[in-house]
């Protein structure tokens, strides 16, 4: 394999790779954006203190995702196109060389002209790397944020002296009013002429939208028997019912806080994810900027190479001329692939349904596009 084969093969491998993470990263920016702000509901001054500790966080996490949506992955498309753009001058090279021929002279000057093409990009691509590695530091530093979030968390919540003990304690005590004041209810009207009796059955409404279980209400409430018709026993309906409202708000502000605990603790895993696919992403884009330093420099030898007399104008313009009917048409097709799977992404977002229900939609979808395109 030549050295100008070798490179155009690692052109279309960085391409692909690069193309793919940029995707990858894509995807998480795009879900971070569309990340709700933290709400803890009626909570301490510490808790409070905290949720807006981790929105501010989750802030910079945003603009850390504009950045990459704004800027680095249009960038990341552009140095992706650079290949096509190469290639396709290239190719052009060639078709002249092969019809008018070229002087020794003339074809010095023209790898001069191509290398300093190459040249450009190829400080395009080390810039784009640069960008992306710089991206990957602001991504972990978003990790390691969230990871201390989940910790204090867990301590201010949890434990023999956490929010959630005390909430425990505010329960119970509210379980033995209810039941006093049920059982109060039953004996003012039990065996009484004119007493009726009337069971109420609901639930509470645990739902938070977080978590298994979620959005599934608890009807094991107990204590809710009222009677009517009785001296005495008038409004014991109402003061039950304020009892369990009051039970209510605490077994809400419980499975919201225990639901948050494991919100902040899905965002720091996924955060530590996005950061390791920055990482790929980072690795990629220096192996593209590495293969268009592969190239510059195998066209400043050529280039030397000629001028110097230890390489003939007609090896070289054949070197060209059989590159452009190989490996500079198989390079330009796989990277105009890339670059229309890139700008031609398509979102299927479904909030009411979860990502594993929303996946089979969004294949479909890309199936019906792929029958779509090989019909047009």
């Amino acid at each position: 394999m030549s050295t100008q084969s070798k490179i155009a093969e690692d052109f279309q491998s960085s391409g692909k790779n690069q193309g793919a993470q940029a995707l990858i990263v894509q995807n998480y920016a795009l879900a971070v954006q569309r990340q709700p702000l933290i709400e803890f509901g009626p909570a301490s001054a510490k808790l409070k203190e905290k949720q807006r500790g981790m929105n501010e966080d989750l802030g910079r996490a945003k603009e850390n995702a504009e950045l990459y949506l704004g800027k680095i992955l249009p960038s990341a498309i552009a140095t992706i196109t650079r290949i096509d753009h190469y290639y396709t001058l290239q190719c052009a090279l060639a078709q002249v060389v092969e019809k008018y021929g070229l002087d020794h002279h003339g074809l010095v000057m023209q790898l001069g002209a191509i290398h300093e093409v190459a040249s450009g990009h190829q400080a395009e691509a080390v810039e784009m790397a640069a960008q992306m590695t710089g991206l990957r530091g602001r991504l972990n530093e978003d990790s390691a944020r969230f990871q201390r979030h989940t910790e204090d968390l867990n301590s201010l919540l949890k434990g023999d002296s956490g929010i959630l003990k005390e909430l425990d304690g505010q329960l119970k005590a509210l379980d033995g009013k209810i039941a006093g004041a049920a059982t109060a209810a039953a004996l003012s009207g039990i065996g009484l002429a004119g007493g009726v009796i009337v069971m109420a059955l609901g639930g509470l409404a645990l739902a938070t939208g977080v978590g298994a279980g979620a959005g599934v209400p608890l009807l094991l409430v107990g204590g809710t028997l009222v009677v009517g018709g009785v001296a005495g026993a008038v409004g014991s309906g109402i003061a039950l019912g304020a009892l369990i409202k009051q039970k209510n708000e605490l077994l809400l502000q419980q499975t919201q806080l225990n639901g948050e605990v494991k919100l902040a603790q899905g965002l720091t895993a996924s955060f530590q994810d996005l950061g390791q696919q920055a990482s790929q992403a980072a690795i990629a884009a220096q192996g593209m900027a590495n293969a268009w330093t592969a190239l510059g420099n195998d066209l400043q030898n050529l280039r030397q190479d000629l001028e110097a007399g230890r390489v003939e104008a007609p090896v070289i313009a054949k070197l060209f001329a059989m590159a452009a009917v190989g490996d500079a048409a198989k390079v330009c097709d796989s990277i105009k692939i890339i670059k229309r799977q890139m700008t031609g992404v398509e979102i299927v977002e479904n909030k009411a349904k979860r990502l594993d229900e929303v996946l089979p939609e969004a294949e479909q979808k890309a199936n019906d596009n792929a029958k779509i395109a090989a019909v047009a």
